[in-house]
């Protein structure tokens, strides 16, 4: 099982007005037992910010 967070940035294939914040994602992964993954619009020249 995991969990995938998000989205984190803007994407070609879905819109949406609100994005998930490096520290959301943190306070999550520190709160859940599960392994959690940030998903949407990451890309290599992004990847480093998370």
């Amino acid at each position: 099982d995991y969990l995938g967070v998000g989205p984190c940035y803007p994407s070609n294939t879905k819109q949406f007005k609100e994005f998930a914040t490096d520290t959301f994602l943190r306070d999550v992964s520190e709160e859940i037992r599960l392994p959690v993954f940030a998903i949407g619009g990451i890309t290599s020249d992004n990847l480093d910010r998370l």
